[in-house]
């Protein structure tokens, strides 16, 4: 996080098409001190595309 500049991150283990465990690290709001929780809502970014794909070909 350090080396990216990153406030915070949420990282979700996926397993056999499952989440495995999901974990935040950091604050969601800096100026506030909120910790991020695996409830905090964060943008997909281009990690959105493999999961997509992963979906579509579950559904093939």
């Amino acid at each position: 996080m350090t080396f990216y500049n990153a406030n915070a991150v949420s990282i979700a283990v996926i397993k056999d098409y499952k989440i495995e465990w999901v974990k935040a690290y950091g604050y969601a709001d800096t100026s506030e001190k909120r910790t991020a929780t695996p409830q905090t809502l964060f943008q997909a970014a281009s990690i959105s595309k493999s999961i997509n794909s992963l979906g579509i070909l579950k559904l093939i």
